[in-house]
């Protein structure tokens, strides 16, 4: 729903985040939000869903679906975070 509301306002949203800084370099993480970066992630959010549902139907004997669980988990917020962030940049 994001998505659409990006394409119809025409909307981009730059976020930048000063990770640290160390002997006068920073570490900036740039968070990069369009319609594009919405969608796709609203995808790899539906995949990652269905994903779970199918590992908890055919596992259900596994003791450790927990930990399956998990591990998509991290799997997801990374892809995310590879979508909406472009680079990491060092100045």
């Amino acid at each position: 729903m994001g998505g659409v509301y990006f394409i119809m306002n025409d909307l981009i949203y730059f976020i930048n985040c000063n990770i640290f800084t160390l002997n006068g370099r920073a570490v900036i993480v740039i968070f990069f939000f369009d319609w594009m970066s919405l969608l796709c992630r609203g995808f790899v959010f539906i995949i990652s869903s269905l994903l779970i549902r199918y590992g908890d139907d055919y596992m259900y004997v596994y003791l450790n679906i927990f930990r399956f669980i998990m591990l998509v988990l991290i799997f997801v917020f990374s892809i995310i975070f590879l979508i909406v962030n472009p680079n990491v940049i060092i100045s």
